[in-house]
């Protein structure tokens, strides 16, 4: 009799032990599942807000682009064209316009600038044939966009250049390039930030088609290139995953993905942060657009 109640009483504990690590099992899979869940459904969000802001990004510069386009082709002389206050973005007068307007001739020399005031003045004859974004459009006869560069007075620019042709459609023969120029970190700042506010836990960066920082909450890092620029803030750490991640985002991939950095706003040490990424097209130039948290 002592036996079996022995034994029932085995029986009885062994069940509640089984019962209890099955329950523990569950909840601790049930709490990765949320985990999980909660991941995917912020990633699904994070995407969708990086696509928001590529996409408004996208239609800034083919408005941009667009007015280029209508400058270069207005078959008028140059003292005719309307002054860019009047022609760049009068349709929203919320974004910034260009900082300025210039036409090169086949020689490279700067003919024509607007506005006119202060250095700009100046510039008219000096020479840009050595640069990229003017050989490009020069030599292809399409549109080029130039990397971050610093202008004359060591501001940072981007220039988009577009061809102009000879009125003549028998000879297309160039007979020039128009180029549009603007601050980069102005422009971006204005177009993300309704989007990502700059206190928001969150926060964008832009690479262009080179991996250059067009825009980052590091100051120091924009208008350097991503590959590398981490490593000089912190060679401590490791950053071969979140490169990885630039490489796919430079080549117009979307996606989100976690990598480890060496610090966030004012903490130090080993920290992993979520990023989600997605293309701009600008002209034939692949931007991307990254949000973490």
């Amino acid at each position: 009799m002592k036996t079996s109640s022995k034994l029932s009483l085995f029986f009885i504990i062994l069940v509640i032990i089984t019962v209890t690590v099955i329950a523990i099992y569950i909840n601790k899979n049930s709490r990765r599942e949320l985990r999980h869940m909660a991941a995917r459904q912020y990633g699904i969000q994070q995407l969708m807000e990086t696509k928001l802001v590529a996409s408004a990004i996208e239609k800034y510069f083919d408005r941009f682009i667009f007015d280029l386009y209508f400058m270069a082709h207005t078959g008028r002389d140059l003292s005719s064209i309307p002054p860019s206050d009047e022609l760049f973005y009068k349709r929203d007068k919320v974004l910034p316009k260009v900082t300025s307007i210039r036409f090169l001739d086949t020689k490279g020399l700067l003919t024509f600038i607007y506005p006119s005031d202060g250095f700009r003045g100046k510039l008219i004859g000096k020479r840009y044939h050595t640069e990229e974004y003017y050989k490009k459009a020069l030599s292809t006869g399409k549109i080029a966009i130039s990397s971050f560069i610093y202008n004359e007075k060591n501001e940072p620019r981007i220039r988009i250049a577009i061809p102009v042709f000879e009125n003549d459609p028998a000879i297309h023969r160039i007979k020039g390039v128009w180029v549009g120029s603007f601050d980069p970190i102005t422009v971006l700042t204005t177009i993300i930030t309704p989007i990502v506010p700059e206190k928001a836990v969150e926060y964008a960066w832009v690479l262009d088609s080179q991996g250059c920082f067009l825009i980052h909450p590091v100051k120091e890092f924009i208008g350097k290139n991503s590959f590398g620029a981490r490593t000089k803030k912190n060679q401590a750490f490791s950053y071969e995953k979140i490169e990885k991640i630039q490489q796919k985002m430079i080549q117009g991939h979307e996606g989100t993905d976690t990598y480890t950095s060496g610090w966030h706003q004012d903490q130090k040490g080993y920290i992993e942060k979520f990023v989600a990424y997605s293309p701009a097209k600008i002209a034939d130039s692949n931007w991307s657009v990254a949000i973490c948290p």
